[in-house]
C-alpha cells in the first residue's frame, strides 16, 4: 500500500503508539490533542504480556520495561486480608508467555513520545468535526482551527470520541461505579501487585520504580447518585480493611486522587467507515478490572498498521474482521468480572468468597491467558495478513 496522509485524533497511549506504528512505515502521519500540554494522569497501566509484544513490533518494549516494575502474583483477598486466589510466579509466566509490569502513564507517555519525535503533534487543537471531502478523503478540523487532509482518520479520541459519531451513535452503559487512583511516594511499599475486595468496593495496589506505590480502586454504589468524591468517602470506605490499608489511606490524605465515573459500552458492530477507524476507548471502553484498556488500544494500534502494511483495498475490513471478535470478548469478560468483584449483597459475597478458592489455578491462568498472553496477540496480528 503506497504511504497514506494519516490524522490521529487523540494523543494518549493508543494514538500515540498508532502515530509510531504508521509513522515507521513510511506514512505522513500527523496528531492532533485536545489539551494544551501532554500530561498524564498521576496512575498506573498495567502492560500485559500481549501489550509488550506488541510494543516489540514497534521497537520500545524494551524501554517499556526500563520504566515499569514487574508483578506474578495478583493476589486477591477479602477485606479483612484472606486470601481467595494467588497464583504462582512461574505458572503466570508460563501461561502469559513474558512477564506483566506496571509502569506510571507518564513514563509510558515519554517512551512513546520519544518514539514518535518527528510526528507533528498540534496540542490545543482537538478535533470538532471530520468531514468527507473526496470519494477516498476526508478533512478533520481541529478546535484551533487547523483544516488538516487526510487518507484516514484514525479516532483514538477517548471514551467522550468526536470521531466515533462517525461510525457508532450507541449510548454508554453507566455503570454504578466509581474509580479512583493516586501515586504515592512514601508509606507501605507493596512487593508485589493484590487486590482486596468487600461490601462493593475494591482497593488495588501495586509497586512502582523507585519505590513509589500506585493505589486505586472502584466505589460501589448502592444508588445512581455519584458519592463525594473526597478523602473522607475513601475513609469511609476501607477505613477498617486490612493492613496496610489504614497505612495507605494516611499517605493518601494530602495526595492528589483522580477520580472518574466507570463508562463502557459494548463494542460497536463497525469500528471502521469510510475510511475512518476507531481505536481504544473510542471504539470499545470496558471497565477496569482485566487491566487491559490501555493494552487493547496498543493492539489496535500495531494490528491496524500491519494490516495496512499487508495491503490490498481490504485491509481496513481484514482490521476489523481480526479485532471485532478479541475485543467484544474481553470487554464483556471484564464487565462480568466486575460484575462479581463488586458484590453487594451478603449471600453473593459469601458464595463468591466459598467459590473463587476453589477453581484450579491452571483454569483460571488459561483463561487470563487467552487474553493476556503474547500467544493471543500473535494470533491476532497474523490474522491480518493479506
Amino acid at each position: 500500500m503506497p504511504p497514506l496522509r494519516v490524522v490521529v485524533v487523540g494523543a494518549g497511549i493508543g494514538g500515540l503508539t498508532a502515530a509510531v506504528a504508521l509513522s515507521r512505515d513510511g506514512h505522513d502521519v500527523t496528531v492532533v490533542e485536545r489539551a494544551k500540554e501532554l500530561t498524564a494522569a498521576g496512575a498506573g497501566i498495567g502492560l500485559w504480556p500481549n501489550a509488550l509484544r506488541a510494543f516489540e513490533e514497534i521497537g520500545v518494549a524494551d524501554a517499556m520495561r526500563g520504566v515499569g516494575a514487574p508483578f506474578t502474583s495478583t493476589m486477591i483477598q477479602t477485606r479483612d486480608g484472606r486470601r481467595l486466589s494467588a497464583y504462582d510466579p512461574a505458572r503466570v509466566l508460563r501461561h502469559l508467555g513474558g512477564q506483566p509490569i506496571i509502569a506510571h502513564r507518564a513514563d509510558v507517555q515519554t517512551v512513546l513520545l520519544s518514539a514518535a519525535a518527528r510526528v507533528p503533534i498540534h496540542t490545543g487543537n482537538g478535533a470538532v468535526e471530520v468531514r468527507r471531502s473526496g470519494d477516498a478523503t476526508h478533512t478533520a478540523v481541529t478546535e484551533g482551527g487547523l483544516e488538516l487532509e487526510a487518507d484516514l482518520v484514525v479516532g483514538a479520541d477517548g471514551v467522550n470520541s468526536v470521531v466515533r459519531a462517525l461510525v457508532d451513535t450507541s449510548p454508554f452503559a453507566h455503570s454504578p461505579l466509581l474509580t479512583w487512583r493516586v501515586l504515592i511516594a512514601d508509606g507501605p511499599t507493596p512487593s508485589d501487585a493484590w487486590l482486596s475486595i468487600g461490601r462493593g468496593h475494591q482497593f488495588l495496589a501495586t509497586p512502582l520504580p523507585g519505590g513509589r506505590s500506585y493505589l486505586g480502586g472502584l466505589i460501589g454504589r448502592a444508588r445512581r447518585e455519584s458519592p463525594e468524591r473526597t478523602f473522607d468517602t475513601l475513609v469511609h470506605a476501607y477505613g477498617d480493611w486490612h493492613d496496610p490499608i489504614p497505612a495507605f489511606l494516611e499517605c493518601m490524605r494530602d495526595a492528589d486522587v483522580r477520580w472518574d465515573p466507570v463508562n463502557h459500552r459494548r463494542p460497536p458492530r463497525r469500528t471502521v467507515s469510510d475510511h475512518v477507524v476507531l481505536i481504544g476507548d473510542a471504539a470499545h471502553p470496558m471497565t477496569p478490572d482485566l487491566g487491559q484498556g490501555g493494552c487493547q488500544a496498543v493492539e489496535d494500534a500495531v494490528v491496524l498498521a500491519a494490516a495496512l502494511r499487508s495491503g490490498g483495498p481490504d485491509a481496513l475490513q481484514r482490521y476489523e474482521r481480526a479485532r471485532r471478535p478479541r475485543v467484544r470478548r474481553i470487554v464483556s469478560t471484564s464487565h462480568r468480572l466486575g460484575q462479581v468483584l463488586s458484590f453487594r449483597a451478603g449471600p453473593a459475597i459469601l458464595a463468591r468468597n466459598l467459590v473463587m478458592p476453589l477453581v484450579p489455578q491452571g483454569v483460571s491462568l488459561s483463561q487470563i491467558a487467552g487474553i493476556a498472553s503474547v500467544r493471543a496477540f500473535e494470533r491476532n496480528l497474523a490474522a491480518v495478513a493479506g
